[in-house]
């Protein structure tokens, strides 16, 4: 066998005994919708805040999903080259954060009829993950987003 070959079985290898220590990992908390609004309920004063994890290639993106946390609350996993979007019908300061002790968090403040897009990565090898969240224009996000594979528009 080639080098090539070899090294690639070997990370397989890794990233298979990885899986299972790492699939029932929780993030002891029940998934919260009580500030979000249907995706249906235009009618309704409420602000857009969309999360995303940019396009990586299937075999280099990282298999981990990053929780989402709002005030707190964890609403939603989010998965390698996906986005989600909720509408949150309260105004004023929100926190989004990618880890429960809020090491990520980012504050600010929410006003009807505006988008908010934040970028999520989650970076490491197979055994040390980190996840990181930032805030980016609404150009970026539109941008990165629509060079998503298109199975992502459909899970919305």
């Amino acid at each position: 066998m080639t080098r090539p070959v070899v090294l690639m079985m070997i990370s397989l290898l890794f990233y298979i005994a990885w899986l299972p220590a790492n699939a029932n990992e929780s993030h002891s908390g029940k998934i919260r919708t009580d500030l979000l609004l249907a995706h249906t309920q235009d009618t309704v004063p409420h602000a857009t805040v969309i999360f995303y994890r940019a396009y990586f290639p299937k075999y280099f993106s990282n298999v981990k999903t990053a929780p989402i946390y709002i005030n707190d609350s964890l609403v939603h996993e989010l998965k390698a080259n996906t986005f989600i979007s909720f509408n949150i019908a309260k105004e004023g300061k929100i926190r989004v954060a990618v880890d429960k002790k809020q090491q990520t968090e980012i504050e600010f403040k929410l006003k009807f009829g505006k988008e908010y897009f934040f970028r999520v990565d989650v970076t490491g090898g197979v055994f040390n993950t980190e996840a990181s969240i930032e805030s980016v224009t609404n150009a970026i996000g539109k941008e990165e987003i629509g060079m998503l594979p298109k199975k992502a528009f459909k899970e919305q």
